[in-house]
């Protein structure tokens, strides 16, 4: 399973309330399931459009914890 990690630019309202990289929309994405790319590329441009930074990553990755920004 995997899944799109988030990150709001600091200026977008959401920053203020999830600072550090999260899941977008708890959702995940499991890599034996027929059309799973086109779901996650769908659901990464629409991240991306609001403005969004994004990772894909396995379900459970911290990047804070990591060492990531």
């Amino acid at each position: 399973m995997i899944t799109l990690l988030v990150r709001y630019p600091k200026s977008h309202p959401r920053h203020q309330v999830q600072p550090d990289w999260h899941p977008w929309g708890d959702m995940t994405f499991d890599l034996f399931k027929p059309g799973h790319e086109a779901q996650l590329k769908l659901t990464q441009r629409i991240a991306e459009r609001r403005g969004c930074e994004t990772r894909i990553a396995p379900v459970g990755t911290n990047f804070k914890a990591e060492g990531g920004e």
